[in-house]
C-alpha cells in the first residue's frame, strides 16, 4: 500500500474531494476516519483548513463539493454569495489590479483558493473564470473595460 500520509497537501485535498463526492460524510470526524482508512493521518486543524480552502459546504447535513463556476448554487441566492464574498475579500484581500482583460487579486498567504471559490459563487457577469494559486488569483474578464469595472466592484465590496 502507498503511504498516503507522505503525499502532498494537494493530493490529500484531492482525496477529500473524492471521499466527499462519493460518501455521505456528516462531520469532520467521519471525514477524518475515512481518510485514516485510506492511510492518511490528518490533524483536525489541517482537515478544517482543507474543508474551508476547498469550499466544501453542507447540504442535508452532509458535506458537499462546491458546484463549478457558472452553475447556479442550489441553496445559495446570489445576494448571499455577494455578502460572503464581501466578508472574504475584507478579510483576505491585499490588492487588486486590472491589466487588460485580466484581474490580479493578491491575498494573504494560503487564502487565494477560498477567495476564488467565493468570487466564482458570486457569478459575476463578464467574468469568464478564475485561477488561484497560494496568494494570487487571476480572473479573466470579457474585456479590459469589464476588468476595470470588476476591480472597482471588488474595491467597493471591501469598504
Amino acid at each position: 500500500m502507498i503511504q498516503r500520509a507522505l503525499q502532498t497537501p494537494a493530493a490529500r485535498r484531492a482525496l477529500v474531494l473524492e471521499l466527499v463526492g462519493g460518501h455521505a460524510l456528516h462531520s469532520q470526524e467521519e471525514l477524518r476516519l475515512a481518510l485514516r482508512r485510506m492511510g492518511v493521518r490528518v490533524a483536525q486543524a489541517t482537515l478544517s483548513r482543507d474543508i474551508r480552502d476547498l469550499g466544501l459546504g453542507k447540504a442535508g447535513g452532509r458535506y458537499v463539493v462546491p458546484e463549478p463556476a457558472g452553475i447556479a448554487a442550489a441553496t445559495e441566492p446570489p445576494s448571499h454569495a455577494e455578502d460572503v464574498l464581501s466578508r472574504t475579500l475584507a478579510e483576505h484581500l491585499v490588492s487588486v489590479e486590472a491589466a487588460g482583460p485580466v484581474i490580479v487579486l493578491k491575498t494573504a498567504p494560503g487564502k487565494a483558493h477560498a477567495t476564488a471559490v467565493e468570487i466564482d459563487r458570486a457569478r459575476w457577469k463578464g467574468l469568464l473564470g478564475t485561477v488561484a494559486g497560494d496568494d494570487t488569483i487571476i480572473g479573466i474578464a470579457r474585456s479590459p473595460l469589464a476588468a476595470r469595472a470588476m476591480c472597482d466592484r471588488v474595491k467597493g465590496l471591501i469598504r
